[in-house]
């Protein structure tokens, strides 16, 4: 029997019975209803939470089909770029945040630890060259949480916040490879390994159109990570 008679069978037996009869469900129909759950940030609560340092990174994603509202809200750029904080213990992401790829991943980190620590307790905040900004180590500083950022090569020694001239002091006279281990920031492979598995698991591109609605889905995939991290 074809997929065609037995379905129209199906409706004969569904008229007789009184039975409702319902749309057909398609791929586009089951999406939408998906996005449309509403899931937030908050729903990213650590499932196993510590006292462990939090390291940032970033990645560049595709906006699927997405160029006439981007050229109009961001001009010619196609694409977004996704924000995580990833636990250094556990490798959870416990936040996330969307932008335009010309945001400076700096510009985004503040907001991002001041929801963490609502979340867990954070005793270091690790990332790289690209979150080197003295406005973000005073932030940091004075929430008492320790700055590890690589600063840039031409950091001073004698002037800014005190653990970026420390940084900066501690590579001019031992070498990057020995400040690196002693504060560990080698530890930045934890968020760098997410974003790898973030993308193998559920490809490059975000689906979704619209700036609200591309929040909401790159953080139901974050939970979903989460949920799979927790039961392998």
């Amino acid at each position: 029997m074809s997929s065609r008679s037995g379905l129209s069978s199906w409706r004969t037996l569904a008229l007789r019975k009184n039975f409702p009869i319902l749309p057909s469900i398609d791929y586009s129909r089951v999406r939408r209803r998906i996005i449309r759950l509403g899931m937030d940030l908050s729903s990213l609560k650590a499932l196993r939470g510590s006292r462990e340092p939090v390291v940032l990174d970033s990645t560049g994603v595709k906006a699927h089909r997405a160029g006439s509202w981007l050229e109009r809200k961001y001009g010619k750029r196609r694409n977004v770029k996704i924000h995580v904080a990833v636990n250094a213990k556990t490798g959870e992401v416990i936040d996330m945040g969307v932008s335009r790829d010309d945001v400076r991943d700096s510009e985004m980190a503040e907001g991002m630890v001041d929801r963490v620590v609502n979340v867990v307790e954070v005793s270091r905040v690790i990332g790289d060259g690209a979150y080197d900004s003295i406005k973000l180590y005073r932030h940091l500083e004075a929430m008492g949480i320790e700055p590890i950022i690589r600063p840039r090569k031409n950091a001073r020694t004698d002037r800014g916040p005190p653990s970026r001239r420390s940084a900066a002091r501690m590579i001019r006279d031992y070498g990057y490879d020995i400040w690196r281990r002693i504060v560990g920031y080698g530890r930045r492979w934890m968020a760098e390994t997410a974003i790898s598995i973030f993308k193998s698991i559920f490809g490059e591109e975000i689906l979704s159109k619209k700036p609200r609605w591309i929040s909401v889905e790159a953080v139901q995939k974050a939970f979903i990570y989460n949920l799979l991290l927790n039961t392998a």
